[in-house]
């Protein structure tokens, strides 16, 4: 497709808008931009270098009346939108891209269109579009599963793809079934909060019109809006195009006098209001609540022991409560990772040198294995190698010397005599990993804990 330009050695990048249209002389290479025209002269369809099939026109226009050929009576008007400016040669090239439109007129519709416009003018009629006969619906009041018209602010705007939009939008009115938008010091959700804002994905013209239109805090007309719930729960809407007239566009920005507009004001001067009230309590409460996450420990121990260092602190800390009950959804090969905050209140033999520890089925306590690697991480010491404790008595000492960093005098304490649950020992975090475990005579299956990412400083 060929058209005319005025000469320019400059280039220079531009995106016409929806409705907004440009003069042939004005083009520039590299824009994409919206023509109408008439068609001087037209080739057949024919067949490209690849496997697609192309045609051209050359189009004139009013500025360069001076250059326009005899037209015969067969010549025709076209429309085009989000036509690509390319330099070819001398003149500029429109291409068509995936999202070009264009429509043509031949000389009778030219005709009854110039007919309609002297009518609408002599109308004094104005150019905002069809009023609609609907009464616009408050957020409050609507349900899944029936099409409204609402008005409300746009809160927040982002594209689906190249065909979609999504716009939420807000009356300041609330709805049980919409998504709960929480403040908080982190969130990025700039308001309205709670339950007042309705999601809504537009389609087609309709799309189109909001991305290169509409902003942020803009205050909007949305018909032909069908409520439905997505797989949440969560009641959204969605404006799909015309199939009978594809551009046909169900949003308009209503007039500052309109009544429902007013109203919508006054309601958010009133939550702005409340707001500002309620964010000085929500401060106070987010402040003492992060005081309270940084003074209580997690089983409100009175002593943490310093001697061990814990990596791996991303994973949270979990009860071993939670992990004795919890269902391993996992299959049985992959292990599940734990962090948990414990101590240790019994060993048995009393005798170090047999070190060892019977199951405990105290839903309170967990049996933890320390093998390999990990126990010589915890250990953190060279001189302490595998050996035989009950003949090497200077690895025997060191072992026991690293342990009490663990578990205080508790060896002390248990030769004297007392119960565990008399004995309190030093809390320190450690990292466990589950795995299962077949009896070999039954083969039932058993749930072991490994512990990992521990040392001692």
């Amino acid at each position: 497709m060929s058209v005319q330009p005025l000469p320019s050695n400059s280039i220079y990048y531009f995106h016409t808008k929806y409705n907004e249209y440009q003069y042939i002389s004005n083009l520039q290479a590299g824009s994409i931009v919206n023509l109408t025209g008439i068609v001087a002269s037209f080739k057949d369809s024919r067949k490209s270098r690849g496997t697609d099939f192309t045609n051209s026109c050359i189009i004139f226009d009013k500025p360069l009346e001076k250059d326009l050929p005899l037209f015969n009576d067969n010549t025709g008007a076209i429309l085009l939108r989000n036509l690509r400016i390319n330099p070819y040669n001398i003149n500029m090239q429109g291409i068509s891209r995936i999202d070009t439109e264009w429509i043509l007129f031949d000389k009778k519709e030219e005709t009854f269109i110039k007919d309609l416009c002297f009518w609408w003018k002599s109308k004094n009629a104005l150019a905002y579009g069809i009023v609609s006969k609907k009464r616009p619906t408050l957020i409050h009041d609507i349900v899944p599963n029936s099409f409204y018209e609402i008005i409300g602010e746009i809160v927040k705007t982002s594209p689906i793809n190249s065909n979609g939009y999504t716009i939420c939008l807000t009356d300041y009115t609330s709805n049980s079934l919409l998504n709960s938008y929480e403040w908080g010091m982190g969130s990025k959700w700039s308001g309205p909060y709670r339950k007042m804002t309705i999601q809504c994905s537009l389609w087609d013209s309709t799309a189109m019109f909001a991305r290169n239109k509409l902003y942020d805090g803009e205050i909007v007309h949305v018909s032909n809006l069908l409520t439905r719930l997505n797989r949440d729960g969560i009641l959204e809407g969605v404006v799909h195009g015309d199939k009978q007239y594809p551009d046909k566009v169900f949003i308009t920005i209503p007039s500052k006098n309109n009544s429902y507009v007013k109203e919508l004001i006054a309601r958010k001067s009133l939550y702005n209001k409340k707001m500002l009230n309620d964010k000085k309590v929500l401060k106070e409460i987010s402040k003492e609540n992060i005081y309270q996450e940084k003074t209580t420990v997690f089983t409100s121990p009175t002593n943490i022991n310093l001697n061990i260092v814990c990596s791996h602190q991303h994973i949270p800390i979990t009860p071993i409560g939670d992990i004795l009950s919890s269902l391993n959804l996992k299959p049985l090969h992959v292990a599940r990772k734990f962090r948990i905050r414990a101590r240790v209140i019994d060993f048995l033999p009393v005798d170090l040198e047999d070190f060892a520890r019977p199951f405990c089925q105290d839903s309170a306590c967990i049996p933890v294995i320390f093998f390999g690697d990990d126990a010589q991480m915890l250990l953190n010491n060279e001189s302490i190698m595998p050996t035989n404790l009950r003949k090497d008595k200077k690895t025997l000492g060191l072992l026991r010397q690293k342990l009490s960093l663990i578990y205080g005098g508790l060896e002390e304490a248990l030769l004297s005599g007392q119960h565990y649950n008399h004995i309190q020992t030093p809390w320190f975090e450690l990292c466990i990993m589950e795995y299962i475990v077949h009896e070999s005579e039954t083969g039932k299956e058993q749930r072991r804990w490994r512990a990992f990412g521990i040392k001692l400083a």
